[in-house]
């Protein structure tokens, strides 16, 4: 049990947690909703090959601009974490620059290699024409990595809207125009590379400004502590496991490419790109979350930890069980949006929502085990998980195709993330779990079987009009299920003291634009 002083910082935490995730989740949901419309005008532009290569050379390029960063993503996290909560600003400081150091020279090297190979790396998947795309896009990857490496330090800070102005509206919007003048213009594939390579620029050129003001990395009155011991000794370890994350992620997209044709990849990632939708709730939550369990392991504040955890990971499910849902049980209206090509994934589509649901459920484990100093075990976790995702993709995807790259990713999701939380309840002896998840798995399970009732026809919409419609039915009826059954006294008061601040921000706002005019 928690004492009043830990039980008063408890409700200050989750309050602030509640706050960001709302901002966080707010920019995620229309960077994600942006991204989806980005997927939606080059899939109803391009034919399903040219989708395919486009996604294809993507996937590469992330997994260039990875290992540029050499892990140091987490590194930032972690100790700008820290050290900002000592106000320690010269060793803040000294933790960006000494990122930058490693990065940018990394990322030219990587980008070298990647320009030089190309050739290389289209005859292994057989595909020629990704040789200009990998050519093209290879430039960019300084670009990325100078602006994730921004990302990374405004959330370390907390400061979510950063985030929000720069990577989720202004470079979707940005890419989305240019895409589309470029399309237009009849360039097709070229014009959706260009319009990518145009916006990294300069949205990287805007992070470099903005990073600046807020941590004057030029002032010479504080003078920065390099941190390269201490941030590599931290952050290499985290490149094989970011290496192994990112190799559960995508290698169903990259063997695809290698036993299938560009049309599959394509049809493969538009639904992996709305299943993806509904773990935004969960990395919402994450970004706000991870620092504050870096400085609460720091000052061993165990018992607020626990709380937070069992508190986050059941807004997580509470709030992304209904998006799952969706996408399990309208499949195939959902895909047949972006072209009726695509609807032959519907059994994908449900597969890896059906992964990402279990994502959710197991809540922030993972950051639990990294942010707390545990980089060694996630290593082993994502590096044993990746070994075993490579295993199945090999061996369903020529058996299965689409279906056998669904479900290959959909195990070993379903696998880390158990392995995370006993690891979590064998170190600390807690869990996120209570008897209060009943109450949004049966508001979900209900509402689903009176649209399916409603709709005569279970689990399936003919056109767009009736997919919006029994959709935003079928969340009425979840959250007025929910509202039924009750809120706990505890999240009654979180909503009740962020509802008010959110109000008081919002009129405040208001008034300063009145009054401005």
């Amino acid at each position: 049990m928690m004492k009043d002083d830990e039980t008063k910082i408890y409700l200050q935490d989750i309050v602030r947690i509640a706050k960001g995730a709302w901002i966080n989740f707010c920019g995620t949901l229309l960077g994600r909703g942006l991204g989806i419309l980005f997927t939606l005008l080059i899939s109803r532009t391009l034919i399903v090959n040219e989708v395919g290569i486009y996604y294809l050379a993507i996937t590469i390029i992330n997994l260039a601009v990875m290992i540029s960063l050499l892990g140091l993503d987490s590194g930032i996290l972690r100790y700008i974490s820290i050290f900002s909560g000592k106000k320690d600003i010269r060793r803040v400081k000294g933790t960006i620059i000494s990122s930058l150091w490693i990065a940018i020279p990394m990322s030219i090297i990587i980008a070298i290699l990647l320009f030089l190979s190309s050739r290389h790396i289209s005859l292994l998947f057989n595909k020629p024409e990704l040789v200009m795309v990998l050519k093209v896009f290879s430039l960019t990857i300084p670009f990325f990595v100078i602006t994730h490496i921004f990302i990374k330090v405004t959330h370390s800070l907390r400061l979510m809207h950063f985030n929000l102005y720069v990577r989720d509206l202004g470079e979707q919007i940005l890419k989305i125009l240019l895409a589309a003048i470029f399309l237009y213009m009849g360039w097709r594939i070229l014009g959706v590379i260009l319009s990518n390579i145009i916006t990294i620029i300069l949205i990287m050129g805007i992070s470099l400004y903005l990073m600046n003001r807020l941590i004057p990395l030029t002032d010479k009155n504080d003078r920065p502590i390099l941190e390269f011991k201490q941030l590599t000794r931290f952050s290499f370890p985290q490149l094989f496991s970011t290496f192994s994350l990112f190799l559960i992620m995508w290698t169903d997209t990259l063997m695809l490419g290698y036993f299938s044709d560009s049309g599959n990849v394509g049809i493969y990632n538009v639904t992996t790109r709305i299943a993806i939708l509904g773990s935004l709730i969960l990395s919402s939550f994450n970004t706000i979350f991870s620092p504050m369990i870096s400085d609460l392991h720091n000052r061993e504040m165990m018992h607020q930890l626990e709380g937070l955890f069992q508190t986050v990971t059941k807004w997580i499910f509470t709030l992304s069980f209904p998006l799952f849902l969706i996408f399990i049980f309208f499949a195939k209206p959902i895909l047949a949006i972006f072209g009726t090509e695509f609807i032959v994934g519907y059994s994908c589509l449900i597969i890896l929502s059906i992964g990402q649901l279990i994502n959710s459920i197991t809540g922030p484990s993972g950051l639990v085990l990294l942010m707390s100093g545990r980089s060694y075990i996630s290593l082993f976790n994502d590096l044993s998980v990746c070994i075993l995702n490579i295993i199945l993709n090999y061996q369903l995807i020529p058996r299965y195709g689409l279906l056998g790259a669904a479900i290959a990713t959909t195990l070993s999701i379903t696998i880390v993330n158990l392995l995370r939380l006993i690891e979590v309840f064998y170190i600390w002896k807690i869990h996120p779990y209570s008897v209060s998840y009943l109450k949004p798995l049966f508001a979900g399970l209900i509402g689903v079987s009176i649209i399916s009732i409603i709709n005569k026809i279970p689990f399936f919409v003919d056109n767009i009009w009736s997919l919006f419609i029994f959709i935003s039915l079928f969340l009425v009826i979840y959250l007025s299920l929910l509202c039924l059954f009750g809120l706990d006294k505890r999240d009654s008061y979180i909503l009740k003291i962020v509802g008010n601040r959110l109000c008081h921000t919002i009129l405040t706002k208001s008034g300063q634009i009145i009054r401005s005019y």
